[in-house]
């Protein structure tokens, strides 16, 4: 059994805890609920991986992210699908964790998709990852897809909450990332692409 199935058959007994106690989730989905907060942990999380470039590209109805760092493992990927819990907290070098900084994307989304070498799955209910098709020509990056199906957040709200923070980004956001030396960001309006690329200079 491979790691994915094998952690669903174990996270799937704590769903049943999440109907009863629907409380769980909310207070997740409080810690950030309109700042796009998220996208800081992507950063975070990419510059933990040793990434030196990440794009977001932000559309309609979904965001996607990627980065140019270390695939995914089996640490990285029971750690995302854990409440509570991270595979980074005891490398002290670590600024971003797995834990429930990433939870803040269900604010936004019902099933956060991420393909990375031979990981390639979805995650639904907070903690259950499932399978999906592995997406071709990926190379080496690592892929996030966030659909905007929440039902307590319209698409049009979430759009604006993210290309508010997408647009906070500049140079200084650099300056507290060793790792990563170029953000690509590019946001698809309905008549016009913004795209822009903020790079750390190298003295």
């Amino acid at each position: 059994m491979n790691v994915v199935n094998e952690l669903y058959k174990e996270n799937i007994q704590d769903i049943e805890t999440f109907k009863r106690h629907p409380g769980i989730r909310r207070s997740l989905e409080d810690l950030y609920p309109d700042t796009a907060h998220f996208i800081y942990e992507l950063l975070q999380n990419a510059e933990d991986t040793k990434a030196s470039k990440v794009r977001f590209n932000l559309l309609s109805g979904r965001l996607f992210f990627s980065h140019d760092g270390r695939n995914f493992t089996d640490r990285d990927l029971r750690s995302i699908c854990t409440i509570g819990d991270s595979s980074k907290t005891t490398d002290e070098t670590a600024i971003g964790k797995f834990g429930i900084g990433f939870k803040s994307v269900f604010t936004y989304t019902e099933a956060p998709k991420i393909w990375s070498d031979e990981y390639n799955f979805k995650i639904t209910d907070l903690i259950l990852p499932q399978e999906i098709p592995a997406k071709p020509n990926l190379e080496k990056s690592t892929l996030f897809e966030f659909p905007f199906n929440n039902p307590n957040k319209k698409k049009d709200v979430a759009f604006e909450e993210i290309e508010n923070s997408l647009n906070e980004l500049s140079k200084t956001t650099l300056l507290f990332l060793s790792n990563i030396k170029e953000i690509e960001v590019e946001i698809d309006y309905s008549r016009r692409k913004l795209h822009r690329t903020i790079q750390k200079k190298i003295h």
